[in-house]
C-alpha cells in the first residue's frame, strides 16, 4: 500500500497556523494520532508565502487532505507589525480567506471556514444589539468602510466633544486594534485628538 492509500484511509488533516504556534501544532498533532488516529500536518502560514504556495500544499493529491484546520487570528501583525485581516491580508492571491474558499469548494473540509467566521465572533454585534436593554444606545456607531470612518467620526466628535470615543477594529481579541480617542481642542472644522 503506498503513503497516498494509506492516508486516504484514515482522516488527514492539515493544522494552518502560523509558525509561532508550531510547537502547539506538533502536541495537538501527536494527541491527535495516539488517540484518534488522525493523522495531523501543521502547514506554517507566513506573510512572505503566496496564498497560491500554501493552497497548492493543501490541494495536493499526494498529501490528500481531507480537512483544514485553521488558527490565523483573524486581525494579526503581519512580518513588519502592521495588523491586517486575514481576509484582505495584501497577498496577491486574495488574502487567506479566498484561499480557504477555493479550497472548501474542492471538497475539502475548513474548520473555521471563513463564511461562518464572518457571521459571528465580530464587534458588529455590539452596533446591532445598541438597543437591547445591554446595549449601549445611540452612542454606538458602525463605520463599514474606511470612507465611512473618516466621512462621519469628525462629525460624532464635534457633536459632543467633551466625551471621549473608544474605536474598535470589527474582528480582533485580546485588546488589539482598540483605541481611545479625545479630543484634546477643537474649533469650528479643526479637532486635534
Amino acid at each position: 500500500m503506498d503513503s497516498t492509500a494509506a492516508k486516504t484511509s484514515t482522516t488527514n488533516i492539515a493544522l494552518l497556523g502560523r509558525a509561532s504556534h508550531l510547537d502547539r501544532f506538533e502536541s495537538l498533532s501527536s494527541i491527535l494520532q495516539q488517540n484518534h488516529r488522525i493523522h495531523a500536518t501543521p502547514v506554517i502560514y507566513r506573510d512572505d508565502n503566496t496564498v497560491k504556495e500554501i493552497e497548492d500544499a493543501l490541494t495536493d493529491p499526494l498529501n490528500a487532505y481531507n480537512g483544514v484546520m485553521c488558527w490565523v487570528d483573524p486581525v494579526s501583525p503581519n512580518a513588519i507589525g502592521k495588523y491586517e485581516s486575514r481576509a484582505c491580508s495584501g497577498l496577491e492571491d486574495g488574502g487567506l480567506d479566498e484561499m480557504l474558499r477555493r479550497v472548501s469548494k474542492q471538497g475539502i473540509h475548513v474548520s473555521a471556514h471563513p463564511d461562518i467566521i464572518q457571521k459571528m465572533g465580530t464587534k458588529r454585534v455590539l452596533f446591532d444589539t445598541r438597543n437591547e436593554a445591554w446595549g449601549l444606545g445611540n452612542t454606538t456607531r458602525y463605520y463599514k468602510t474606511k470612507n465611512d470612518l473618516s466621512e462621519n467620526l469628525w462629525k460624532s466628535l464635534l457633536a459632543d466633544p467633551n466625551r471621549c470615543r473608544v474605536l474598535k477594529m470589527e474582528r480582533g481579541s485580546s485588546g488589539k486594534g482598540v483605541w481611545r480617542v479625545d479630543v484634546t481642542s477643537s474649533a469650528e472644522d479643526k479637532l486635534v485628538v
